[in-house]
């Protein structure tokens, strides 16, 4: 198994300098046990200390993966991941991260996440999946998309989901209440007496509280 690199390491390898400078300080004994030098550095070694440390302080801010900042949104959310709740999301994305790979968040990042939500919406209906399950998901991915935009500053667009939309459209669709036109109406009123029936007849007054049509039975 590979062995990490610490920041340490990283900043050797980028200024080997530091290293030479350092065992000669400590050969000629201008280092305490602490391993601090005694005494002022010269400009040159100051140079190199400087650029030793700016080394281990950029090793120190990792770039931010998608992957990442799902974990810690689960945190944030204080979701146990080996509670029910946990192992859902967990499962929830890992259903999402077949369509799309970890990356480092950029600015082009919003549209790889539609993209993906398209393959992923795509691919869960092909499965015979409710559209109420899938829309369930996309819900949870979204919001932790905008608590990334928001955490990491990235000033991202918003992330938007084509089976929203048409959900959306759907739920319009259905509050829309079939009404009849005047002409059928009428149709009814002059037909339903002829039925001679109890559900005729509550049908007629029906339409007759409704309707400026004459009731004439």
């Amino acid at each position: 198994m590979p062995l990490a690199l610490k920041e340490q390491d990283y900043a050797i390898l980028a200024v080997p300098e530091y290293l030479n400078q350092y065992l000669n300080w400590h050969q000629d004994g201008e280092v305490d046990k602490e391993g601090k030098l005694t005494r002022d550095p010269t400009g040159q070694e100051e140079a190199v200390i400087r650029a030793w440390e700016a080394v281990q302080e950029a090793a120190t801010r990792k770039p931010r993966t998608l992957y990442k900042c799902w974990d810690e949104y689960l945190v944030l959310r204080g979701v146990d991941v080996t509670s029910r709740q946990g192992k859902r999301s967990k499962g929830r994305w890992k259903k999402f991260a077949q369509h799309m790979h970890d990356v480092v968040l950029s600015e082009d990042t919003p549209a790889a996440l539609e993209q993906a939500l398209d393959t992923f919406h795509a691919a869960e209906k092909q499965k015979g999946n409710a559209i109420s399950s899938i829309q369930r998901d996309t819900n949870e991915f979204i919001a932790c998309f905008v608590w990334v935009s928001r955490a990491c500053r990235l000033d991202w667009r918003p992330v938007k989901s084509k089976l929203s939309a048409s959900r959306k459209t759907q739920n319009e669709s259905k509050k829309q209440k079939l009404t009849l036109t005047f002409d059928e109406r009428a149709l009814l009123f002059a037909n339903a007496p002829e039925a001679n029936t109890p559900l005729a007849a509550a049908l007629l007054v029906l339409l007759h509280s409704q309707s400026t049509l004459p009731y004439t039975p």
